[in-house]
């Protein structure tokens, strides 16, 4: 049987961090990810200025809660960087700079018959309306993977649906005009921006949710999001460590992990 060929992907524009921060804890990250990628066969490929430049506060005609218009930008730049060189692997997996690899996890599952599907993580919903609206699948994108088949499509439509209002559906207009006007959307991300097109595309995508409050009881124990990670989280495994309070979770990561030295060593 003839082996995947797999690469890893990773872009950060690192004009927008400060070198206190992107030593502190991002380098960490991304030297975890790389020895993951080696250690398992994978070639690594690193970004770390977009291939076409654009701001999507512009295309949308939006105002962004994210005032830093570089790392906003950039979680769009990232289907550019994945889309750049897909046509010389069989499966391309993209992984946020905030996630540090614990020890050697296997790779995220792909299924062979399968390689046409998009893969991504989730830990929420969107526009969740207690007793009004179920919401819609929010897809994480801080782990996603597909072929380049799959990764390239959705990079076309992103850049359709930034670049021709004409080619926006009805949720991605829905879900636009709620981060505008109400809090049910806080702001208009691409992940948001996402929800639209695996709405019309739910056959072919599999959304994998991590561990935390929202899934109690789903059984991920090789991927972990934000509070999680401190929860429950495991060696061999993905973390991610979303949100503002990053460094803070990563000295506390290092304690736990420093302590779980301690005891299978005493």
């Amino acid at each position: 049987m003839t082996k995947l060929k797999q690469a890893v992907v990773q872009g950060f524009t690192i004009e927008h961090m400060g070198k206190n921060e992107f030593e502190l804890f991002w380098t960490h990250c991304f030297k975890s990810v790389k020895k993951w990628a080696t250690s398992n066969d994978m070639d690594y490929h690193f970004f770390d200025k977009p291939i076409d430049p654009y701001d999507t506060s512009d295309l949308l005609n939006v105002s962004h809660e994210w005032r830093d218009a570089q790392a906003r930008n950039a979680t769009y730049y990232r289907w550019q960087w994945v889309s750049s060189l897909s046509d010389q692997y069989d499966v391309v997996y993209w992984i946020d700079g905030d996630t540090y690899v614990w020890g050697n996890p296997p790779p995220p599952p792909t299924n062979k018959k399968q390689l046409n599907h998009f893969n991504c993580m989730q830990c929420q919903k969107v526009a969740d309306i207690p007793h009004l609206s179920k919401g819609w699948n929010r897809p994480n994108l801080s782990i996603f993977w597909g072929s380049p088949e799959v990764l390239r499509e959705i990079n076309d439509w992103y850049l359709k649906v930034l670049f021709n209002p004409s080619e926006r559906n009805d949720l991605f207009i829905t879900l636009k005009t709620l981060s505008e006007s109400t809090k049910l959307v806080s702001d208009f991300t691409s992940e948001i921006a996402l929800t639209a097109w695996i709405y019309e595309n739910s056959d072919r995508t599999m959304l994998h949710p991590y561990i935390c409050s929202l899934f109690p009881d789903v059984d991920t124990h090789w991927a972990y999001d934000s509070e999680a990670i401190l929860e429950m989280c495991r060696p061999d495994s993905f973390l991610h460590f979303g949100g503002s309070r990053k460094v803070r979770h990563w000295q506390k990561f290092l304690a736990y992990r420093a302590y779980l030295n301690q005891i299978s060593n005493g």
